[in-house]
C-alpha cells in the first residue's frame, strides 16, 4: 500500500538525519522528499558555519535552495564581531537571492529559562517562540517576499520594504521610534499586522519612554498577538485619554531590562493582560516610584522601605491575580530586599491559601553572593512547589579559594567553607516532582554535589548547569548512600568544572541508560587520563563538545567511534584548528575520544569563539 505524497512529507520530518538517508534511497520521489528535509531549517552557530553555508549555496541546486524555510543564527556562541552591519549586508544579499522561500530569518540567542530540552536539542531542533535579540543593529535586510518571522532589527528603508508584508507577518521586531513611526501612519481603521503573533519592542537608546496609551494602539494593530516583550524601556505616563482595553489573546509578557517609574503600571498590565500564562519580570523601581524629598534622614528610610513593600505589593497582586499563570521568571527588581520580599510573600500566600498557584514552570534569577541559599523558604513550600516540573535556580557563588574542595572535606556538611547545592538541610522531598533542572550563576562559580543532587531529584530528566564548580563527593552524614541509575535524558554543561572527572565519566558510562543529548561547553575536566575515552553504550540525537578541557589542557580534536558488528568503527576524526588565528601550534593536546551506538547530531570546536 502506499502512500499520499501529503502525508509521506510530514512523517519524514520527525525521522532522524541517518534514517532519512535511508528513506532517500526508496524512489526519486521519497529521495526529493527526504533530502529536502535536511534543508528546512539551517542553524548557525559560529563564523566557520556561516562560510560554508554561504559557499554551499552557491553549488546547491535550486530545488534544495527553495526548500530552505528558517535561518536561525546562534549569536550566544559567536563573538560580537560576526555580527557587525557591514560584514552582514554582503551575507544577506547572498542568502535572499539564493533562498527564494525562506519564511524565517532570526538573529539571536535563547533568553528563556523554560526551554524544551537542553541547548542542542534546542538549537538543532527548534528555537522557541521567545528568544531575546542580542544583535542591536538594524541591519538591512532584502526583501524577501515569502518572509513571516523576522528576528532583528531591520534599518528603516528595509523594514519600509517589508511593508507589503506586514500583513502576513507572525514575528517582527522592532524600535521604538520605528513602533512610534508606525503607529501614527495608519488610518484609525486600519489594522497593520493583522497575524502578528510575537512581537519584540526594544529602546534604541536604553532610555525612551514607553506610554500606556501604545498599548491600547499594540491592541488595535495586534489583534491576535500571543508574545510581548518590552526591552531597556522606562515605564513612566500611565494618562490615557480612554480606557484602556483588555488584550486577552496576549498570553505571555516579558518586561526585560525596564525601568517602572509609577506603579500604577503594574495594575494596568494585571488589567489589560488577564490570560497571561507566561510572566518574565526584569524590573527596577525608579525615583517617580520611590519618593523621598524634603524628609529627614529617618523619615525617608521609613518611606522609602514603605515605598518599596508598595512596590513588592503590586507585583504580589498581579502574580497571584494571574489565575491561568503556569510559568514564572522573576529575574531582578532591583534591590535583593525587594526580591526576597516578593518570593517570601509568594511562599506564605501559597502556604495560606490564599494563591491557588498553578505554576509548572518557575525560574528565581536574583541571588545574593551570602552563603544561605535564599530561595530555601520558596523550594520547601510544598503548595508552591507540588505542581512544579521545571524549575531555573541562580546559586550563591562560591568564596573557596581552591577550585576543587578536596575529598576529606565532603565527609561532613559543617565543614563547607561556602555553599554547596543542594544543602543538606534542604527539606527532602523539596526536588522531588522536579523533572528539568537549571542551575547557574552569574558571576564566580557555584558548587554543586553530583551525588546530593540526583538523590534529591530522582525524576531529573534535564540537567543543565552554568558556571558550577561539579564535584562528586557529597555529605555522608545526609546522603551516605550512593546514587541509583539515573532518568537523566538531556545533560548540558555550559563553563563548569568538574573535579572528579574520572567518577564523572564512569557515572556518564554506566548510570545514564537514557542518555540522549550531551553537551560540554568551556568545561574543565581534571583528574582524568592523559587520552580518555568517554565509552556510552547508548544512541545520541545530540553531542555538543566546545572549547573543552582535560587537565588544563585544551582537546584540539574529537574522535568520535560508533558501534557495529564488526566492532567500534571511526565514523569522524576533526581536523585541529589554530586557536583564533594567533597560535600556531601548542606544546600539548589533546583529543576528545568519545564512542556510542550513534550520533545524529555533532558540533565540535576546540574554542568557543570559531
Amino acid at each position: 500500500m502506499s502512500l499520499p505524497l501529503e502525508l509521506i512529507d510530514p512523517i519524514l520530518h520527525h525521522l532522524p538525519p541517518r534514517y532519512l538517508l535511508t528513506t532517500a534511497l526508496v524512489s526519486h520521489t521519497w529521495s526529493h522528499l527526504s533530502l529536502a528535509c535536511f534543508y528546512r531549517s539551517v542553524y548557525i552557530h559560529t563564523k566557520h558555519q556561516k562560510q560554508r553555508f554561504l559557499e554551499a549555496l552557491e553549488s546547491l541546486p535550486f530545488a534544495y535552495r527553495q526548500c530552505i524555510r528558517a535561518i536561525y543564527v546562534n549569536t550566544l556562541s559567536m563573538p560580537d564581531t560576526a555580527f557587525n552591519k557591514d560584514n552582514y549586508r554582503n551575507d544577506l544579499i547572498v542568502i535572499a537571492a539564493q533562498c527564494p522561500q525562506l519564511d524565517t530569518f532570526i538573529l539571536a540567542r535563547t533568553a528563556e529559562p523554560f526551554l524544551p530540552d537542553t541547548i542542542p536539542t534546542v538549537w538543532l531542533q527548534g528555537v522557541p517562540a521567545s528568544i531575546e535579540v542580542l544583535c542591536r543593529s538594524m541591519l538591512y535586510l532584502p526583501y524577501i517576499p515569502s518572509i513571516r518571522r523576522i528576528g532583528t532589527y531591520l534599518e528603516d528603508a528595509a523594514l519600509e520594504c517589508y511593508s507589503c508584508n506586514f500583513s502576513h507577518l507572525t514575528s517582527l521586531v522592532l524600535s521604538e521610534p520605528q513602533l512610534q513611526e508606525l503607529l501614527d501612519t495608519p488610518s484609525p481603521q486600519q489594522v497593520l499586522f493583522p497575524a502578528l503573533e510575537t512581537l519584540d519592542l526594544g529602546s534604541v537608546h536604553f532610555s525612551s519612554f514607553f506610554k500606556a496609551s501604545s498599548l491600547a494602539l499594540l491592541k488595535h494593530h495586534c489583534p491576535v498577538l500571543q508574545h510581548l516583550t518590552l526591552n531597556d524601556f522606562q515605564l513612566f505616563d500611565v494618562n490615557t485619554p480612554t480606557p484602556l482595553p483588555i488584550h486577552t489573546s496576549v498570553v505571555k509578557l516579558a518586561l526585560r531590562n525596564v525601568r517602572i517609574e509609577n506603579t500604577a503600571w503594574l495594575s494596568i498590565f494585571a488589567s489589560m493582560y488577564p490570560a497571561l500564562q507566561s510572566l518574565s519580570l526584569e524590573v527596577r523601581f525608579g525615583n517617580h516610584a520611590l519618593i523621598t524629598h524634603g524628609m529627614d534622614e529617618e523619615e525617608e528610610s521609613a518611606r522609602q522601605h514603605q515605598n518599596r513593600s508598595h512596590a513588592a505589593q503590586g507585583v504580589l497582586d498581579w502574580i497571584v491575580g494571574c489565575g491561568s499563570l503556569t510559568t514564572l521568571d522573576l529575574i531582578h527588581f532591583g534591590l535583593v530586599t525587594t526580591y526576597s520580599e516578593i518570593m517570601d510573600g509568594l511562599a506564605d500566600m501559597a502556604s495560606l491559601g490564599s494563591w491557588h498557584c498553578q505554576l509548572n514552570r518557575f525560574a528565581l534569577h536574583d541571588c545574593s553572593d551570602d552563603q544561605e541559599l535564599p530561595c530555601k523558604h520558596v523550594l520547601e513550600c510544598q503548595s508552591l512547589m507540588q505542581r512544579l516540573d521545571t524549575l531555573h535556580l541562580t546559586l550563591p557563588s562560591t568564596h573557596y579559594q581552591t577550585p576543587f574542595m578536596p575529598q576529606k572535606d565532603l565527609i561532613r556538611c559543617n565543614r563547607f567553607p561556602s555553599p554547596m547545592f543542594p544543602p543538606c538541610d534542604l527539606s527532602a522531598d523539596a526536588l522531588i516532582n522536579i523533572t528539568t533542572l537549571y542551575l547557574h550563576r552569574n558571576d564566580g562559580h557555584a558548587r554543586v554535589s553530583w551525588t546530593q543532587l540526583l538523590q534529591m531529584c530522582p525524576s531529573l530528566t534535564s540537567l543543565s548547569l552554568r558556571y558550577i564548580l561539579l564535584q562528586h563527593g557529597s555529605c555522608q552524614r545526609h546522603f551516605p548512600s550512593a546514587h541509583p541509575d539515573s532518568s537523566l535524558v538531556n545533560l548540558t554543561l555550559d563553563n563548569c568544572k568538574v573535579s572528579r572527572a574520572d567518577l564523572f565519566f564512569s557515572f556518564l558510562q554506566y548510570q545514564l541508560p537514557r542518555l540522549s543529548s550531551l553537551a560540554m561547553t568551556g568545561v574543565y575536566l581534571d583528574n582524568l587520563d592523559s587520552d580518555p575515552m568517554l565509552d556510552l553504550n547508548v544512541a545520541l540525537q545530540n553531542l555538543w563538545i566546545v572549547a573543552v578541557s582535560i587537565n588544563q589542557i585544551m582537546c584540539t580534536s574529537l574522535r568520535l567511534h560508533e558501534r557495529q558488528r564488526s566492532g567500534n568503527v571511526t565514523r569522524y576524526t576533526s581536523r585541529r584548528r589554530p586557536s583564533m588565528g594567533s597560535v600556531e601550534s601548542l606544546n600539548e593536546e589533546h583529543s576528545f575520544s568519545i564512542a556510542c551506538i550513534n550520533a545524529d547530531h555533532v558540533l565540535f570546536n576546540a574554542f568557543q569563539h570559531m
